[in-house]
């Protein structure tokens, strides 16, 4: 992941999630980890049109001078973190070879409050950074 670095426009860099998924798994953990495979399909086309957008918390790093103070009720750190990288005008690498592997969410149940958890927190940081919304303000990476 440091090699990005050396590209004074990256300013985080996200590695790839991978799900471990166990013989014994319900059939959600097998469409779990195929979900995280499209991720990183789209986090790949991303990075060759300038930008991945976004990093799952599991793995990804961050110039330490680009670092905010989150606030405490940031529902999905990892996402407002990336998008106050791009809003300093820096660009996110993907680093296809570097990745954590996670168990596979408990339940279906489990994944559900993830994703409402995840998309929640979606919401709260594209409403407290608004300003990267305006396609009037363009940015280059």
């Amino acid at each position: 992941m440091v090699k990005y670095y050396a590209d004074p426009k990256v300013g985080a860099v996200a590695g790839e999630k991978r799900i471990h998924i166990a013989d014994k798994d319900e059939a959600s953990s097998a469409g779990e980890g195929l979900y995280w495979k499209y991720e990183s399909l789209l986090k790949r086309w991303d990075a060759q049109l300038g930008s991945v957008v976004g990093a799952a918390g599991e793995l990804f790093s961050i110039r330490t001078q680009l670092y905010e103070r989150i606030p405490a009720d940031t529902l999905i750190e990892d996402f407002y973190l990336t998008l106050t990288v791009l809003r300093k005008g820096y660009r996110i690498a993907y680093a296809e070879d570097a990745y954590a592997i996670e168990n596979s969410s408990a339940s279906v149940g489990e994944e559900l409050k993830r994703k409402i958890r995840i998309s929640a927190g979606g919401l709260q940081a594209s409403w407290r950074l608004r300003d990267l919304l305006n396609p009037l303000a363009l940015r280059s990476f």
